[in-house]
């Protein structure tokens, strides 16, 4: 039953897609398995190229903001900076409504980003993506945000607490309150030495990809405005801590950093605050399934092994922080 919704749905997107954009290949659609429900991506191919379209399910998401984000990206691309860039639609605009028995879901069409997927950065990798990153923070000064998200400790601890508080001890609580409390203090503690501007907001390896040395960011739906170290404590937090390999992880944070420095110098200040950035992310990353109009992982909330796991990373990314 589900396989016979699923091509109607897709055959649904194809004459959506063919109707609003203006491809003059025949489009065809694939709907991509997806972990949550939040929001569906379709591989849209037209002729031999193809492209990704993101069309939001349950998740509370404004046309403004995504607009805003596909417009901000559009501007990088014209820019020069490497992104893969949006795709307009026949009226002008960006985002767009597919209307699905009776249900309107915004979406926004991007094109594909050049090269592949690496799970593993030789050095000069490392350096380029550490340059397109300051690039990226330096460069984006020009733009104008308006509804995009700031990335701050309102939006990384206080609010995402609000929203697990249902499902912590009291204890538990106290005690994530007290180390974001913390946190907050070595980040913004001196605030006139750490540099804000636009952030990717979502830095790790599955949203880049690499055509020999040079890399493309794509997936910007985590963008705002942030200290400019944000995007590499979300790199550090994901592929760095991570890595099981202290000689590989040395080499790979140190050669992003290289890379970042012919740009834009990251001062002591700035390097301090890494680990504790990571570590109000990974609070943020905890309280995704109790976001307001989630549709998934509520059963993981329920999951005191779950709450568990996130409570000690949590601890052990403070930790580091201190010892920074």
């Amino acid at each position: 039953m589900f396989s016979h919704l699923r091509v109607a749905l897709e055959r649904h997107i194809e004459q959506w897609v063919n109707q609003i954009y203006a491809f003059k290949n025949s489009v065809s659609c694939e709907i991509l398995d997806r972990p949550t429900l939040e929001k569906l991506i379709v591989r849209i191919t037209v002729g031999q190229d193809y492209y990704w379209l993101r069309l939001y399910l349950g998740k509370p998401i404004s046309m403004e903001q995504l607009e805003e984000e596909a417009t901000l990206v559009n501007e990088l691309y014209a820019q020069g900076m490497q992104v893969a860039p949006p795709l307009r639609r026949r009226d002008g605009q960006f985002a767009g409504i597919l209307e699905i028995t009776g249900n309107q879901l915004p979406g926004v069409l991007y094109a594909n980003a050049i090269g592949v997927q690496a799970t593993h950065l030789t050095v000069e990798q490392a350096e380029a993506l550490g340059r397109l990153l300051a690039e990226l923070h330096t460069h984006a000064t020009t733009l104008r945000i308006k509804s995009r998200p700031t990335i701050d400790y309102r939006f990384l601890a206080e609010e995402p607490l609000n929203h697990l508080a249902p499902w912590l001890e009291e204890k538990a609580r106290s005690r994530m309150l007290s180390i974001a409390q913390e946190m907050r203090t070595i980040i913004w503690g001196s605030a006139s030495e750490l540099a804000v501007g636009f952030c990717h907001g979502d830095m790790h390896l599955e949203n880049v990809k690499f055509q020999g040395t040079v890399p493309t960011l794509f997936d910007f739906e985590g963008c705002g405005l942030s200290l400019c170290v944000y995007d590499l404590a979300c790199y550090w937090r994901n592929r760095i801590l991570s890595s099981s390999d202290q000689a590989l992880r040395s080499q790979e944070w140190e050669a992003i950093l290289q890379g970042y420095h012919t740009v834009r110098r990251v001062n002591a200040r700035e390097l301090a605050a890494i680990p504790a950035l990571a570590t109000l992310r990974a609070i943020w990353v905890m309280a995704l399934p109790a976001q307001p109009g989630a549709t998934w992982g509520k059963n993981w909330l329920n999951d005191p092994e779950y709450i568990q796991a996130h409570l000690e990373r949590v601890e052990a990314l403070a930790k580091k922080s201190r010892s920074t």
